[in-house]
């Protein structure tokens, strides 16, 4: 039993001291409205660390959209690295297909952290067109400047489609997710979204307000069900939250 324990621990030691790889490249917005201007997207990487070059791979539905251009983002070359020009660049539209690559040369060291790669400027077919636009995995890379070969990686790919926004106001005390900094959230058209109210510590739910209008009774989630904002329709979720009251009972006992 000893002689077989031996081995495991180690493999278990092993495998628990191999790094753990949060990098990402994503493409933001999520969804991309072709019925909004600026018809624009970016390509960010989230969680890099002595970041040396990149290139990407994007398809698309041609019949969707056409890539226009594509600019090279700041955070490559912010760490005074000289970004190599030319850059890799292809625009296929006729094959709906997008390569974009970069690297960085220079004693200082790569960024690191969260950045944008590049800005990608596209027309739209019209303004309720739906496809995909996503990352080739196998012509999708990111090194490092101490690291030999391609980094490990996430990849989050994105869709045109027409969306609608929920405004969200979360009072003090407490949160309202999901939200981001603006406080809008992006629900694709006739989708759904359910939002969920989490007060603080010693607070509580006071009320719920939904387009507007309280609610019965405050809720800790609720859902918008087939989103649709084809004509003035706006939509709002907010709450209100209260320290929670505690009744203290007291009494006397004795002979």
């Amino acid at each position: 039993m000893k002689k077989l324990l031996i081995p495991v621990m180690f493999v278990v030691l092993f495998i628990s001291s191999l790094p753990v790889y949060a990098l990402k490249l994503k493409i933001d917005p999520e969804l991309i409205d072709p019925g909004k201007e600026p018809y624009q997207f970016e390509v960010k990487i989230e969680d890099a660390a002595d970041l040396s070059a990149f290139q990407f791979d994007l398809t698309y539905d041609r019949t969707v959209i056409t890539i226009d251009s594509v600019i090279l983002g700041d955070f490559l070359g912010s760490t005074g690295r000289t970004v190599w020009d030319p850059l890799l660049e292809t625009i296929d539209n006729d094959h709906g297909k997008l390569t974009f690559g970069a690297f960085s040369i220079g004693d200082a060291e790569g960024p690191s952290g969260d950045g944008i790669l590049a800005l990608i400027t596209y027309t739209p077919s019209g303004p309720g067109t739906v496809g995909a636009v996503t990352f080739d995995g196998d012509r999708t890379y990111v090194t490092a400047t101490q690291v030999s070969g391609a980094l490990p990686r996430e990849l989050e790919d994105a869709k045109v489609t027409p969306i609608c926004e929920i405004t969200v106001t979360p009072g003090a005390y407490g949160s309202i997710s999901p939200s981001d900094d603006d406080g809008v959230v992006a629900v694709e058209k006739a989708g759904n979204e359910t939002f969920t109210i989490t007060p603080e510590e010693c607070y509580q739910i006071a009320e719920v307000r939904v387009n507007g209008n309280p609610l019965d009774e405050p809720v800790s989630s609720y859902t918008f069900n087939n989103v649709t904002c084809d004509g003035d329709e706006t939509y709002s979720i907010a709450a209100d939250f209260k320290i929670k009251q505690f009744e203290i009972t007291s009494g006397v006992s004795g002979d």
